[in-house]
């Protein structure tokens, strides 16, 4: 929490970690928590950041990582989608190092938006994550499914289908 009084201490500290599929509102919530004071850690920027040199078009300007990592259907999509898993393991990776660094001396209030793919890094970091912080899952109901693949087959953004994508 955000204390008005600038000599306060927050005695309690929270580390939570926003976790569920792309669009279930992670981002939406960690702003609000950001806005109230929480150090905010958004996996989908951070991962951007790493990936802006392959972003940059001829020209000078930039795609976005939706635009880059393509759809699943497309030659190259696995190689992009590997990469994209990559940086997102070394992005939490420094999460987690810094969360562990300042596990015992911190009173930061800390709030890791994680990207819809997170459940595909793999048990040793999703472990390291969960001890750290609290998880905190943003379920969506099947009707609330149905209307963000529509919207994301309108408007793709960075998918990672772990090879579960079936073309119809």
């Amino acid at each position: 929490m955000k204390y008005e009084n600038a000599g306060a201490v927050n005695p309690f500290p929270l580390r939570i970690s926003l976790i569920g599929m792309a669009g279930a509102g992670k981002s939406y919530w960690s702003r609000k928590l950001e806005r109230l004071g929480f150090r905010r850690f958004c996996c989908d920027d951070m991962i951007a950041e790493r990936l802006a040199p392959e972003l940059k078009r001829p020209d000078g300007t930039f795609t976005s990582v939706a635009e880059w990592m393509g759809f699943p259907y497309e030659a190259g999509y696995k190689e992009r989608e590997a990469r994209y898993l990559s940086l997102e393991g070394e992005v939490l990776e420094e999460i987690i190092a810094y969360l562990e660094s300042t596990e015992r001396n911190s009173r930061e209030n800390v709030v890791v938006d994680t990207t819809g793919s997170v459940v595909y890094t793999g048990e040793i970091l999703l472990g390291k994550l969960s001890r750290l912080t609290t998880m905190v899952l943003l379920s969506t109901p099947p009707s609330v499914q149905e209307r963000l693949l529509e919207a994301y087959l309108s408007h793709p953004h960075p998918m990672v289908w772990n090879g579960m994508f079936t073309q119809k």
